[in-house]
């Protein structure tokens, strides 16, 4: 799903997406939004990338002012808020 919604009194808009999908591990977080990281490194890896979405979504946040948070829960999904200024 997604939510966008802007919030007048600290002038910010959070834009948040989740998912209901295998989610992530605790031990596997710090790793999350960096460059080139796959979380699953196995030869049989049962998802493809080459973990470029979320680094250059925390970029691009970042080159905005911005700050990104992630939740998740393994089992039953993550849920990703990015917050910008709304200027």
């Amino acid at each position: 799903g997604v939510n966008i919604r802007a919030d007048d009194e600290d002038g910010a808009v959070q834009i948040e997406v989740w998912d209901t999908g295998i989610g992530i591990r605790a031990e596997e977080m710090p790793h999350l939004l960096q460059p080139f990281t796959q979380l699953d490194q196995r030869l049989a890896r049962e998802f493809d990338g080459i973990g470029l979405g979320l680094a250059l979504v925390r970029r691009r946040v970042e080159l905005l002012h911005g700050s990104i948070a992630v939740e998740s829960t393994p089992g039953s999904g993550s849920r990703f808020v990015v917050t910008l200024p709304n200027a």
